[in-house]
């Protein structure tokens, strides 16, 4: 009985795949692609958690130079502030929702108090009055619309390094939590009148903006995987000896952690 129903699923499965066979390769994609994504290696302080998976393989780290998107980032990392970044990752369409999606012209006519304990925002009345007074600033000291988002995104993207001179983190590297650049940034929006921008909170933006390559060595991001052929060997070989040891210490522990998942994969849905 057993082998019969066997059998009637293979003959199922072979006349859909006959019947609508750009459907099955698609839904194979789909399914292949979803099992790369668990089995990926990402920056160690990137939890289990679907969102924030999403927002580490989508946003983190890669070029954004969108002015709303920039201050956007600034408001969010102050209100991170002495949290995770989970908590306001999950709260981030509710903000948008109650700051006009961090159009800062139309920010500066809110009231903080009109803010507190109805729109699922994080309960702190000075972060709010500070995204408020932020977008003030911005108009200020940038203009409106369009063309005050654009010089504000220039603004930022003074304090980085240039291309350049930017390289991915190496696998003995210290994890900074501020730089030089993201002091400069600070102390240059605190004389502008912003507030919630001190060095940590300005070097995460950084960080999440692509200003600097912050992931980690064993990352499935890391420069190291994503740049283009020529590159890599190029940054291989300007490493000195330890250094390259090192990264290929980290590249067969990536190699074998990959192999354990897959196979405690295929292991539990053997078990099934």
């Amino acid at each position: 009985m057993g082998i019969m129903r066997h059998t009637f699923g293979e003959l199922r499965r072979s006349a859909f795949v006959n019947c609508f066979p750009q459907l099955f390769e698609t839904m194979m994609k789909r399914k292949r692609a979803a099992t790369e994504t668990m089995q990926r290696t990402r920056c160690s302080w990137c939890t289990k958690d679907t969102l924030y998976e999403t927002y580490h393989d989508s946003e983190w780290g890669k070029k954004e130079t969108s002015g709303r998107k920039l201050f956007e980032s600034v408001c969010l990392e102050g209100h991170q502030s002495g949290l995770s970044w989970l908590t306001i990752l999950k709260r981030r369409e509710k903000y948008r929702l109650a700051f006009h999606g961090f159009d800062a012209e139309k920010m500066t006519k809110l009231n903080a108090e009109d803010l507190m304990d109805t729109c699922g925002l994080i309960n702190h009345k000075g972060k709010i009055q500070s995204s408020i007074n932020n977008a003030k600033a911005l108009v200020k000291h940038f203009g409106k619309g369009r063309d005050g988002e654009k010089k504000f995104s220039a603004f930022l993207w003074s304090f980085a390094k240039r291309k350049e001179e930017r390289r991915a983190r190496r696998a003995n590297d210290v994890c900074e939590t501020k730089t030089k650049e993201s002091e400069a940034m600070s102390k240059a929006l605190k004389a502008k009148g912003f507030s919630f921008v001190g060095a940590t909170t300005m070097h995460a933006l950084m960080q999440s903006a692509g200003m600097v390559d912050d992931h980690d060595a064993g990352c499935f991001l890391h420069a190291s995987r994503t740049a283009p052929a020529k590159e890599r060997a190029k940054s291989t070989s300007t490493m000195s000896a330890m250094e390259r040891r090192n990264a290929k210490i980290a590249e067969q522990k990536r190699f074998k952690m990959e192999k354990l998942k897959a196979w405690n994969a295929s292991r539990s849905k053997s078990s099934k």
